[in-house]
């Protein structure tokens, strides 16, 4: 490890580092813009952010805004819009 310490930071170096994710996330249902139905509530919501993956129960997390009233939350799951 000393070895490498002081190596030149290249695309080479960079191909061969360790780390990341080793599986394919599914795209996300919605992106930002789009316009939504919150299922428990039929209130409409605009995609503000698309946040991350929580797996398959759960599908991605958005940040959203409430068309009736502009409240903005981040707790919105692919399981809570259609």
């Amino acid at each position: 490890m000393a070895d490498n310490m002081n190596m030149e930071l290249n695309d080479e170096n960079m191909a061969e580092a360790a780390g990341g994710m080793d599986i394919k996330l599914p795209i996300p249902r919605f992106k930002v813009g789009d316009i939504a139905v919150q299922t428990n509530g039929n209130h409409r919501v605009e995609i503000l952010a698309v946040l991350r993956y929580h797996g398959k129960e759960w599908g991605w997390n958005y940040r959203v805004k409430y068309l009736n009233g502009g409240a903005v939350t981040e707790f919105m799951f692919d399981k809570d819009l259609a």
